[in-house]
């Protein structure tokens, strides 16, 4: 069964206050509307590899992204999808997670699973 999806909420937890701090630091940098995110796509056709780089910005594929606090460590990052949005906007969803994730092993992120 597919699912249109317009909403996805991840729980972001942090192991002290500091992490915290930089994690919604380094977040508010990267979900700005204007934030453009490269992508290069490698492709083949008649066998000549063909790269092609292109840029997606924030603001085409949501039309918000929110930070709601749980408590000093932990808050919710939710993604309202556009629903004209095409399916790169998965892409920017763990471009974003991974801004926080890959340089914090302290940080982690869990997806909230939505009720059907």
């Amino acid at each position: 069964m597919f699912m249109n999806i317009t909403k996805l909420t991840y729980v972001i937890r942090c192991n002290s206050a500091y992490s915290s701090q930089k994690t919604r630091e380094v977040l508010e940098s990267v979900i700005r509307p204007e934030v453009e995110v490269t992508r290069t796509f490698f492709t083949c056709p008649g066998g000549v590899e063909r790269r092609e780089i292109r840029a997606f910005r924030i603001a085409d594929y949501f039309d918000s992204i929110d930070i709601h606090f749980i408590d000093q460590l932990n808050f919710y990052l939710s993604f309202q999808v556009i629903k004209s949005a095409d399916r790169f906007w998965k892409d920017l969803v763990v471009s974003v997670i991974r801004s926080i994730t890959d340089n914090h092993p302290e940080v982690s992120a869990i997806p909230v699973i939505p009720s059907l």
